[in-house]
C-alpha cells in the first residue's frame, strides 16, 4: 500500500498530493485502528489462553491432589490392613502361647500333684521307717544300756569296761520249782511277768541297770554303765521297794487262796567287768568275783530279807538299819560275813516302814560327798 502511494505522490501535483496525504493519513488511522483491534483480539485471546491454562493447571493440581490423596488413603488402608493382619497374627500367637501356657500349667499342676503324692508317700514311708527305728531302738535299749547301744550302732562293737565299784543285786523266788510243778504254766508266766515288770520300774527309778532274768532269778547292777558313788545305797533302796512290792503281792495271793511267793535278795559291792561280747544276740553282761559273791548272798540269804556283804555294809551302814547275820560259805573264798538290811534309819526315813528316804537322808549323802549339794 505504501509503495503504491509513493508512486502516486511522485506523479501527482501538490493538490493531489494533499488529497493523497489526507487519504494516507486516513488509511494510516484505519490501519492503526485495525491493528489495535487485532492486537485487542490477540490480547484477549492470550488472556483466554492463559486463563484456560491456569484453569487446566488448577484442574491438574486438583487431579494430582486427588490422586495423591487416593494414594495416601490406599497406603493408609494397606497399612491398616497390614496392622490388622499383624495384630491378628499376634493375637493368634498369644492364643497359642496361652494354650501352651495352660497346658504347661496343667502339666505343672499334675506334676505338682504327683510330687505331692510322692512326698506324702515318702513322708509316710519315713514315718514308718522312723516308727520302726524307734521300735528297734526301744527294743535295743530294752536289751542294752543307751551308751552301749549307741556305741554298737556307731562302731559295730562295744568295748568291755572295768568298774572299780559297782553293786550287784540278785533276787530269786524260794521253792519256785515246786510251785511251778503244781501251778498252770500260763499262771506262772503271768505272775513272773507281773513281778519282773514291777522290778523293772523300781530299778529304773533308782538308776540300776537290768542285766538279765534266768528262770525265776532277776539280776541288776548299780554303778554301770555310768560310774557313780551312790550305787550301793541305790541298790539297797531298790531292794527295799522290791521287798515291799512282794509283801503286797504275797498278801493278795494269800487272800485269793493261792500259793504265796517268797523272795530272797542279795547284794554285793566291788569291782567288775561289763560289756557286750559275741556277734549274735547281743547281751550286756557283767563278770567278776563281785558277781559271784552277790549270788552267794542271795542263795544263802534269809527269805523275804535283804542280804548284803561286808563290802556293801561298810558303804550303807550310816543310812540303814543293818543286822549282822553271821558267816556264810562262799565258793573259792571260804567264809564271808553277811548282814541283813531291815530298813532306813528312822531319823532318815519318810515312812514308818523305813523304805522311803527323807530330806535328811539326802543331806547326809551330800555331806559325805556322794551327791552334789
Amino acid at each position: 500500500m505504501h509503495e503504491v502511494l509513493g508512486d502516486l505522490k511522485a506523479r501527482l501535483g501538490k493538490d493531489d498530493q494533499k488529497i493523497l496525504n489526507s487519504y494516507e493519513k486516513s488509511h494510516q488511522i484505519r490501519s492503526s485502528i485495525a491493528d489495535d483491534k487485532l492486537k485487542g483480539k490477540s490480547l484477549k485471546y492470550d488472556y483466554m489462553l492463559k486463563f484456560r491454562d491456569s484453569q487446566k493447571h488448577a484442574a491438574d493440581q486438583r487431579l494430582w491432589a486427588a490422586i495423591i490423596g487416593l494414594g495416601l488413603i490406599f497406603i493408609f488402608v494397606l497399612l491398616m490392613l497390614r496392622g490388622f493382619v499383624l495384630l491378628r497374627k499376634q493375637r493368634n500367637s498369644l492364643q497359642e502361647k496361652n494354650i501352651k501356657i495352660e497346658q504347661m500349667n496343667k502339666e505343672i499342676n499334675q506334676r505338682s500333684e504327683e510330687v505331692m503324692a510322692q512326698s506324702e508317700q515318702i513322708q509316710k514311708a519315713n514315718e514308718l521307717i522312723n516308727a520302726e527305728k524307734e521300735k528297734s531302738d526301744k527294743l535295743l535299749l530294752n536289751i542294752l544300756p543307751s551308751d552301749i547301744a549307741e556305741e554298737l550302732k556307731t562302731n559295730g562293737k562295744s568295748q568291755v569296761r572295768n568298774y572299780n565299784m559297782a553293786s550287784v543285786l540278785f533276787t530269786d523266788f524260794k521253792g519256785f520249782t515246786k510251785i511251778a510243778s503244781i501251778t498252770d504254766p500260763a499262771d506262772i508266766v503271768k505272775d513272773l511277768d507281773t513281778c519282773f515288770a514291777a522290778f523293772d520300774r523300781i530299778i529304773e527309778q533308782f538308776g540300776l541297770e537290768k542285766i538279765k532274768t534266768i528262770g525265776d532269778a532277776y539280776m541288776c547292777v548299780g554303778g554301770i554303765p555310768v560310774d557313780n558313788k551312790t550305787n550301793a545305797i541305790d541298790s539297797v533302796l531298790a531292794a527295799l521297794e522290791i521287798r515291799r512290792f512282794m509283801a503286797e503281792f504275797r498278801a493278795e495271793k494269800i487272800m485269793r487262796g493261792e500259793q504265796a511267793w517268797e523272795l530272797r535278795l542279795g547284794i554285793n559291792t566291788g569291782p567288775l567287768i561289763a560289756g557286750v561280747i559275741g556277734t549274735k544276740k547281743f547281751a550286756y553282761d557283767v563278770w567278776g568275783d563281785t558277781v559271784n559273791t552277790a549270788s552267794r548272798m542271795e542263795s544263802n540269804g534269809v527269805v523275804n530279807e535283804i542280804s548284803i556283804s561286808q563290802e556293801t555294809f561298810e558303804l550303807v551302814s550310816d543310812f540303814f538299819v543293818c543286822e549282822y547275820h553271821g558267816k556264810i560259805q562262799a565258793k573259792g573264798k571260804g567264809e564271808i560275813d553277811m548282814y541283813l538290811v531291815k530298813g532306813i534309819l528312822p531319823e532318815l526315813s519318810e515312812d514308818y516302814e523305813g523304805v522311803k528316804p527323807n530330806n535328811l537322808f539326802q543331806d547326809k549323802m551330800s555331806e559325805q560327798g556322794l551327791i552334789d549339794a
